[in-house]
């Protein structure tokens, strides 16, 4: 499930905003905010969204991400490190 959720997070865009909405919709796209009404602009399209439909605005998605570089990066050692046994245990044979 955690590595789902970090699956998703990392294919938003990382130039983009992210609106998290109260139904836990995630949309990334061009946020501006007037007035209490959000507006966020996805693929030419505006979509309006009020105040009290929005739970939170990230400006920037490492927010999001938070520690998933160092977790990646982590991983990719591990696998490469069992690799290598797997290497190692079908030379033996």
């Amino acid at each position: 499930m955690r590595a789902l959720l970090l699956l998703s997070l990392l294919s938003l865009p990382l130039h983009a905003d992210v609106l998290e909405l109260r139904d836990g919709k995630k949309l990334s796209g061009k946020v501006s905010e007037k007035g209490g009404v959000y507006q966020i602009k996805i693929e030419g399209e505006t979509l309006t969204f009020n105040q009290g439909e929005v739970s939170r605005w990230i400006r920037k998605p490492k927010e999001l991400t938070g520690e998933a570089d160092s977790l990646i990066a982590e991983a990719k050692k591990i696998y490469l490190s069992a690799s290598e046994l797997d290497d190692e245990m079908a030379m033996d044979r």
